[in-house]
């Protein structure tokens, strides 16, 4: 099977900008795990200014920045364990696709805990995954954590 690169990758995952327009108080949004940058596009076309992007790829931070010729938008590359942003930084922290690239549990722990820390009291952390990993231990997981979350396993 071929590999795919920063070039070819994409995702489908819809973005509720009408959801955000009536929760978000502010305008400081931080997309971790930012990839190409089509969650920040839709942003920056919904009349989003303070977005930053931040990716582990740096093919897909380049991709970023072509898509979105803007000025203004800031990409960083970080893996996710340290987030370089202050404490408080940010209104909304998007993780789209981001939790099912992230195998290990002690690791998502660790992209949580900093996620919890840039994000400003009342913030927002805006959540859309999919279970792709069907490996008993990612299906286990899941099944033991889907009554929480009303979410359900298919096969």
């Amino acid at each position: 099977m071929p590999r795919l690169s920063g070039r070819s990758k994409q995702f489908h995952h819809p973005l509720r900008i009408d959801w955000l327009a009536s929760n978000l108080a502010g305008q400081d949004i931080l997309d971790c795990g930012c990839g190409y940058g089509r969650l920040l596009r839709e942003l920056v076309i919904g009349g989003y200014k303070d977005v930053v992007g931040a990716d582990f790829s740096r093919e897909m931070l380049k991709r970023c920045t072509e898509v979105i010729p803007d000025a203004t938008l800031r990409v960083v590359q970080t893996d996710g364990r340290m987030l370089p942003f202050r404490n408080d930084s940010f209104d909304l922290v998007l993780l789209f696709t981001m939790l099912t690239c992230v195998p290990r549990d002690d690791d998502q722990r660790l992209l949580l805990a900093e996620v919890r820390r840039v994000l400003r009291l009342g913030g927002l952390v805006y959540i859309s995954d999919l279970l792709l990993n069907s490996d008993a231990r990612n299906i286990e997981r899941h099944r033991r954590h889907a009554s929480i979350f009303d979410t359900r396993v298919g096969r």
